[in-house]
């Protein structure tokens, strides 16, 4: 039986900043797949992971992406992670979340705080377009909703219910 790929984003500087799911998958993972393993080693220390670090980054080579494949395909469970944000955005995550989906291995991704849109809505009137590697998206909020409305051709997955209190906070 395959392992399971996560795709764990990360805080963008404050290690308080990540979610206890995202610790607990970095805590229950085999192998962690880092962007940079020098700045990942206090984010692992911060939630007491004892997993194996492994470097993957834009310069890796393919021997790499076959390496965490064939951990994959062996059972292992590897967690995907950038030095700061959701992996796939800017970092090669994409290729190794679409060779994994190719194989039928399990891909979950472990969502986090999204700082980066919501201070640019608090500061661009409630309404931001943000261009991804996958698209556009479209954020929205009107004073008063007690939801954000998003659109565009860019995936994402959310798990929860919105609080606009959230925005309340973004200097």
């Amino acid at each position: 039986m395959a392992g399971t790929l996560y795709v764990v984003a990360t805080p963008l500087g404050n290690l308080e900043d990540l979610s206890p799911r995202a610790a607990s998958t970095l805590s229950r993972v085999t192998v962690i797949a880092a962007e940079d393993t020098r700045h990942t080693k206090p984010l692992l220390a911060h939630v007491g992971s004892r997993a194996e670090l492994i470097s993957f980054h834009a310069h890796s080579s393919d021997a790499a992406l076959r390496r965490i494949l064939h951990l994959l395909a062996s059972g292992k469970d590897v967690a995907l992670v950038t030095d700061a944000g959701t992996p796939t955005v800017s970092d090669p995550g994409a290729v190794l979340v679409a060779a994994a989906r190719e194989r039928d291995i399990p891909v979950v991704t472990v969502p986090g705080p999204t700082a980066v849109a919501a201070a640019r809505l608090k500061r661009a009137d409630r309404r931001v377009q943000i261009s991804l590697p996958g698209g556009e998206l479209l954020i929205e909020w009107r004073e008063g909703d007690d939801h954000v409305l998003m659109t565009g051709t860019a995936t994402f997955e959310y798990e929860g219910r919105f609080d606009p209190a959230l925005f309340a906070s973004v200097a």
